[in-house]
Parts: C-alpha cells; sequence; structure tokens
C-alpha cells in the first residue's frame, strides 16, 4: 500500500478556488508552516498581539510560572503528570515539552513487566487505516506530541467531567432518577444521572455544525484507497475535521464531534459511551452512525447528539434504554415532527434495529504500549483514563445481544485529513490565512486561548494570585470602538502592540484588517464563553445579560447566536419561565442543524406547561 504522506506527489497544493476549507479546528502546524505563517502575516506581531488586548508582555497575574518546577524529590512520571494538569500555568510550548521529557525519562527506567499486545480488532480495519504510521509505531517506548496532545486532551476531558459532575441533577429527570435508584440501586442511578450531566454540557457547550455528507471520491491515483482519497485532499466531512481537542478548544462540531467529547468525558469517568450505527445492506460499505448509548450495568442508556436530547423512555422524565426502543419502536415515532408542507422524521425505523453494530471510539494512542504503561502507573496526580479494552467492553456488550463490534474509522479518518490540512497549508497561501487566522490563534499564551484552556479546567476565578478565566476573557474584550479606530489611529496601534513590518502599503492594510476580524472574533467568543461560565456557576441573572445583551443583541446573526440563543432558553427553563422558553426554541431557523431537537424541546415545554396545576 502507497501512503500520500510518503509520496509529496499526491499532496499537490490545492486550488484555491476548489478547495473547501473546514469550518473550525486548530492544528499544531509544523514548525515550516509557522515560519511561512510568519511570512504571511508580514511580521510576527500578528502572532503576539493576537486576542492580547495588550502589548506582547504577558499580563500581571496571568498564571505563567516564573521557573519549572523541579524533580528532585519525586519520580519522572510523576512530574510529568503535575505538569499535564496544570499545563495553563507554563509557557504553552514548555509545559508540554516538560510533558515528554519526563514520560521519556521514566519509559527509559520503567520495567516491562505487564503484559501488553496490540488489539485484535485493530486487525478488522481497511488496510489503508491499518497500515497509517500511528498504528505501526504502537509498541514504541518513546513519547511523541501527538502522544502530548491526547494525554492533554485525556486530562481536559478529566477536569471537565470532575467539575461537571457536581451539577444538581434536572428537574424533569428528578422523580425517575429516584424510582431508578429505587429499583437499580443508587450506583446505577448515580451513573445515569452523571451520564445525564456530561451530555448536557456537551450540548450547552459545542456548538452544532451541520454533518456533512461523506466526499466523493473522484481521480484517486494507483495504489491509493479511492474511499480515503478525498481526505488526502482535504475536503471535509463527518466527524473528522477536528481531533476532540481542537472541538472542546472552539465550541463547535458536527453530531460526531459532539459524540466524540460526550465519550471522552464519560471515560474518564469510567463510563463506557459507545456510537450505534445502522449496518449497510451490502457489507462493503460503512455503517451509519446513529447516536450515543452509555452502557451501565446491562443497560445501554441512548443519547442523540444531534437532536442534542436523550431518547424519551416511556416513563415522564425518562431516558430510553435499547431494549426498549427494540420491545417499542414507536418510542422513536414520538421524535417526529410533522408541518403541514414538511416533516421532520427521525431518521431510523424500526426494522433498522436489528442491524445495528457498535462502534468503539478510540484514537491511536489508546491502543499503544505507552498509554497503557502510564495509566497503569500510579501517581500523586488524579488518574487519568487512557488505554481501551475491547475485549472486556465486547463481553459486557453481549449481554445486550450486541455481536459485531468494531472501532469506529472516524479517529484514524481525522488523523489523515489534519496532516493532509496542514501540509497542504505550506504550498497554498490562501489555506495559510485561514488556519492563522482561526486556528492557530488558539495554540498562543494570549487571554482568550488561556481563557479557553483555564475554562476547561474549571479554574474561572482568580486562585493564589493568579487571573482565572473570567478574568482573560475580559481582557480580551477590546471595546468596538477601539477596534474600529485600528486602521487610522496610531495610538491605539501602539496601545495594542501593532508595529509595521516591512508590509507594503496594501499587506499592511490587509494585515490591519484582518487583525480587527480577528479582535472581533475573540470579543465574540468570550462573550459567549463567559456567558457559559455564569450559567455553570449558578450566576443565572449574569449569564443571562451575556447571553441576551452581549451576544444576541450585540450580533443578531453572529456565530455564537444558536448557542446562545439555546442557553438563554435553558435559562428559562431553570427559572420555570416555560412559555419564555419555549417561544426561544421556536426562533430556531429552519436551516439550522439544531431545529429538530429545538423543536422538540419546545414540543416537551408545551407538554409540561399543560399539564402544569394552573393558578387561580
Amino acid at each position: 500500500m502507497i501512503h500520500p504522506f510518503e509520496n509529496p506527489t499526491f499532496l499537490a497544493p490545492a486550488r484555491s478556488s476548489g478547495l473547501q476549507v473546514p469550518n473550525y479546528g486548530p492544528p499544531v502546524l509544523l514548525a515550516a508552516v509557522f515560519r511561512k505563517a510568519m511570512l504571511l502575516a508580514g511580521s510576527t506581531l500578528l502572532v503576539t498581539m493576537m486576542l492580547a488586548g495588550c502589548d506582547s508582555r504577558p499580563p500581571s497575574g496571568s498564571g505563567r510560572l516564573a521557573t519549572p518546577i523541579t524533580s528532585s524529590q519525586r519520580s519522572s512520571i510523576d512530574t510529568a503528570m503535575d505538569y499535564l494538569s496544570r499545563l495553563e500555568d507554563f509557557e504553552p510550548q514548555q509545559g508540554m515539552m516538560q510533558v515528554a521529557y519526563q514520560l521519556n525519562r521514566w519509559l527509559e527506567s520503567a520495567s516491562d513487566s505487564d503484559m501488553w499486545e496490540p488489539s485484535p480488532l485493530l486487525e478488522d480495519l481497511p488496510s489503508t487505516l491499518r497500515d497509517l504510521p500511528p498504528l505501526s509505531r504502537l509498541d514504541k517506548r518513546e513519547i511523541t506530541l501527538d502522544d502530548v496532545l491526547y494525554l492533554r486532551e485525556a486530562s481536559w476531558m478529566q477536569s471537565i467531567s470532575q467539575w461537571v459532575s457536581e451539577w444538581e441533577d434536572p428537574i424533569e429527570n428528578n422523580d425517575w432518577l429516584d424510582a431508578l435508584e429505587q429499583s437499580r440501586g443508587e450506583p446505577h442511578a448515580h451513573e445515569v444521572g452523571l451520564a445525564i450531566h456530561l451530555f448536557d454540557w456537551t450540548v450547552q457547550n459545542i456548538q452544532l455544525n451541520p454533518l456533512l455528507d461523506f466526499p466523493k471520491s473522484e481521480g484517486a491515483p494507483p495504489g491509493i484507497d479511492p474511499v480515503y482519497w478525498p481526505l488526502y485532499q482535504a475536503q471535509p466531512g463527518p466527524g473528522y475535521r477536528t481531533w476532540p481537542w481542537q472541538t472542546l478548544l472552539f465550541g463547535r462540531g458536527d453530531a460526531w464531534q459532539r459524540a466524540r467529547v460526550f465519550a471522552g468525558l464519560a471515560r474518564q469517568q469510567e463510563i463506557d459511551v459507545v456510537v450505534l450505527a445502522v449496518a449497510a445492506s451490502d457489507p462493503s460499505d460503512r455503517p451509519r452512525p446513529w447516536l450515543t448509548a452509555a452502557l451501565i450495568d446491562d443497560e445501554l442508556y441512548l443519547f442523540d447528539p444531534q437532536l442534542g436530547l436523550p431518547i424519551p423512555g416511556p416513563e415522564t422524565g425518562s431516558i430510553a434504554t435499547l431494549d426498549q426502543v427494540r420491545q417499542n419502536p414507536a418510542l422513536l415515532r414520538n421524535l417526529d415532527v410533522r408541518f403541514p408542507d414538511r416533516a421532520l422524521v427521525y431518521p431510523i425505523q424500526a426494522e433498522e434495529l436489528d442491524r445495528l453494530v457498535v462502534l468503539l471510539d478510540a484514537g491511536p494512542e489508546a491502543f499503544s504500549y505507552r498509554m497503557h504503561r502510564i495509566e497503569s502507573q500510579p501517581t500523586s496526580s488524579p488518574p487519568l483514563v487512557l488505554a481501551i479494552q475491547p475485549q472486556r467492553l465486547i463481553s459486557r456488550l453481549a449481554e445486550s445481544d450486541l455481536q459485531q463490534v468494531r472501532l469506529w474509522e472516524t479517529p484514524l479518518e481525522t488523523w489523515i485529513y489534519r496532516n493532509t490540512v496542514t501540509r497542504r497549508a505550506e504550498e497554498d497561501p490562501e489555506l495559510m490565512r485561514y488556519l492563522l487566522l482561526e486556528e492557530w490563534i488558539f495554540e498562543n499564551d494570549m487571554p482568550l486561548a488561556r481563557g479557553r484552556q483555564l475554562h476547561l479546567r474549571g479554574r474561572f476565578d482568580q486562585e493564589n494570585g493568579r487571573d482565572g478565566a473570567k478574568a482573560q476573557y475580559l481582557r480580551a474584550r477590546i471595546p468596538d470602538a477601539k477596534i474600529a479606530q485600528i486602521g487610522r489611529s496610531p495610538q491605539i496601534r501602539q496601545e495594542l502592540g501593532i508595529v509595521r513590518g516591512r508590509q507594503n502599503d496594501l499587506q499592511w492594510q490587509v494585515y490591519l484588517q484582518s487583525t480587527e476580524q480577528i479582535l472581533i472574533r475573540a470579543k465574540q467568543n468570550a462573550s459567549l464563553w463567559l456567558g457559559l461560565i455564569h450559567f455553570a456557576t449558578g450566576r443565572h441573572e449574569d449569564a443571562r445579560d451575556w447571553f441576551q445583551i452581549r451576544c444576541l443583541d450585540a450580533h443578531e446573526t453572529g456565530p455564537w447566536t444558536p448557542l446562545a440563543r439555546d442557553n438563554l432558553a435553558r435559562l428559562y427553563e431553570q427559572s420555570n419561565d416555560l412559555v419564555t422558553a419555549r417561544d426561544l426554541y421556536l426562533l430556531t431557523p429552519k436551516d439550522s442543524p439544531q431545529e429538530h431537537g429545538n423543536l422538540l424541546r419546545a414540543r416537551f415545554l408545551r407538554q409540561r406547561i399543560e399539564s402544569s396545576p394552573k393558578r387561580p
């Protein structure tokens, strides 16, 4: 098998007019890409001032440590995991390099007493995926940048799942969860409630992008599997445009990307979440993913990331299990929404429930010797779930009459796509500009990027003299009047640290316009995320102001309008103003990927309104 990454002729520059640039997802740019980005920008100060709202010096109280921690009295793995748990306190690259260095020191001296072997499920993958470079080094003992990114992703997931686990149960599920505790026991009900929280966090924080069709394959050269050729051409498709850690950073993703975030959060709480898919009639075709299912004891509870809703069960406030849906497929028909001129039909039919297969979401690192060794080693830091054990999961799923279990191809497709996008950017100035302005800005040391990472950690307020996420977000919110004067005010440019380099007049104007766009987008992001922090911490009046005034009123059709409106509706739900909440859900546009789910939410609220006692 010939791999395009081993033959550069297969990676010819994409035509600017024909390349479909993906919507979101920050890559870690290669050094060569970074250098070309700097030349394209005309000045390294573009990166320095991005989202800063100040000069290039780090803001006081930003949380950066003056010197790294030492390991004189601690083992290398303890030092590495300590760095990992607080990477936000270091220069972005410094902390990650220290994690790799300390783990490699530990692996050099670690014994090989633990038994490890690659999962047999890997053999069932198509040869193009099975032979990808990350799967060829599963037994290696050296930590790479990809490994550190995977570890950081798991650490972020662990932090989020921990602070979200402290939420109160949704009022609409309370009675059912109480009954579930009586019938199945407290541990079972607790895990179901925790799965509800983690799914709700995913829906509230990851704005839904459209789920694209898998691109059609055309013109694949000899020796290249035509199925995957579009990925090597950087054509966007379903689920694979970003890694889960990128989806977290950007707060956007399609239904499959939402599924991966939910599964990652649940994994850190030792809850197995799988993807249920419908097998194609032609065995050579890929299964069609349906929804996520949380395996708790012997039950699979169904959560649909496309709808943004759990599948309602037969009892009020309940979540359906796979067994219940199989026994009563009418539960799925309750999810149809019909209008006089059109219908939103839930896309699973009763006969398809007999053709379900299980897809396991796992990146290549999860099968490696390295993650197995790290996970099995006790440390002083909170434990991370890093390795996947398919055989244990297969044994549990057998009780649910799901005999066919396979690896989801999306994580490996993501590897192909992200590497392709990064390499193509070296030759395509348009794509390079996109990556610089839309993606790479989250991989720097400026307030918005730092605030977002602190947000994921649950570090909202100042701690030990170091700013939390809220202060960083506020620093990223440059006043509109100041942004508008960047092009004509040398004083404002000096204040923001914008210095002209060797650009000609045209390049300088493009540079200033790009800077304005970056700062406007940063302000919009910070406004939404401040609202989400206030919502998560129970400051509902403050959250309402951020969603309504600074998101919806300030930008009627802004990039965060759908998520701001949906979270505003949830706030009204929690304050028992169900009529206002329902009206907000009904405002969802017809072309929104969240329309079907929001119309169902409006229906459920109408039912609650009609069943509630009438006031005299």
